[in-house]
């Protein structure tokens, strides 16, 4: 969908304004979803890049509550039109040589590249609790709008947790479960954990799967052990619970993380009083507590 000549105005000054700011946009396209957008960051190492995500986003929304508009960061702020992901292109440098890439083109990752990828789907619950982390988040993962539901990976398929790109060099993975809503230390902490564990213990991903997944029917996806990813926000709150990778992150963090699990468990109760918190309709109750975030 392109914009129209007030929506590509607004956008030009702002990318005019990034880059006064000392702010550098990679990428920039319409998205498919009405006055949506999508900004790339310039690639860097986990901390820097989080930074840059809340110093974007504090920008951005400053910059159009100057114009009378509001930035919504909601997962899926309108039912049945696209939501808005976060997605995460991924690699690891070792001696300043791309590790994922085989270094012959061949067309595919690596092993090292491949066993990243088996290190995140085996935290794959897990890394969905802290990426995905609101009851809103769980009305974007759902079939039809292009946001992941099923735990497998792909050459370029969109349909799939996690897509390797496609092009001349294949040197990264995106991992397209998070959205904005998530806090980019915890999630990105816990994604690079998971491929190093992933490249230490050489664990072998499933085969990538090519075909889209939304398409094929329970017996297929049984047939090739591709798991749902967790509904909701319930659902991926079990799977942490138990979790070796938070426990990690807690003794790094050295604060109680449970606690937070058990507050965020009662929070989940209190949500239930607003609706059905797992089902596809937006409540308007979800607009007004997330749009400010």
């Amino acid at each position: 969908m392109s914009a129209d000549p007030k929506e590509q105005l607004w956008v030009y000054d702002l990318l005019k304004f990034l880059n006064e700011c000392g702010l550098e946009a990679k990428l920039h396209h319409h998205e498919v979803g009405s006055m949506q957008h999508e900004i790339t960051l310039p690639y860097s190492d986990p901390l820097k890049t989080a930074d840059l995500l809340l110093v974007y986003k504090f920008l951005l929304r400053r910059f159009f509550n100057n114009l009378g508009l509001n930035v919504n960061y909601m997962p899926k702020p309108f039912e049945g039109v696209n939501g808005n992901g976060l997605h995460l292109h991924l690699s690891i440098e070792k001696n300043g040589e791309n590790v994922f890439y085989d270094g012959v083109e061949s067309g595919k990752l690596s092993d090292e590249g491949e066993n990243a990828i088996g290190g995140i789907l085996n935290r794959i619950g897990e890394i969905t609790y802290l990426a995905a982390n609101t009851v809103n988040s769980y009305k974007r993962l759902v079939p039809g709008f292009e946001a992941p539901v099923y735990a497998c990976w792909g050459y370029g398929n969109r349909s799939a947790a996690i897509r390797v790109p496609k092009g001349r060099k294949i040197d990264r993975i995106e991992l397209r479960i998070p959205d904005p809503l998530t806090n980019p230390y915890l999630l990105f902490w816990s994604v690079a954990k998971a491929m190093i564990e992933g490249m230490d213990k050489r664990i072998r991903p499933p085969e990538p799967v090519q075909k889209n997944v939304y398409s094929m029917e329970k017996n297929e996806l049984e047939s090739l052990g591709i798991e749902v990813l967790p509904s909701s926000l319930r659902a991926s709150m079990e799977a942490a619970k138990e979790s070796e990778l938070l426990r990690d992150l807690n003794k790094a963090l050295e604060r109680n993380f449970k606690a937070k699990l058990l507050e965020l468990e009662k929070y989940e109760k209190n949500v239930g009083k607003h609706g059905n918190p797992h089902g596809t309709r937006v409540s308007e109750w979800e607009r007004n507590y997330y749009s400010s975030w």
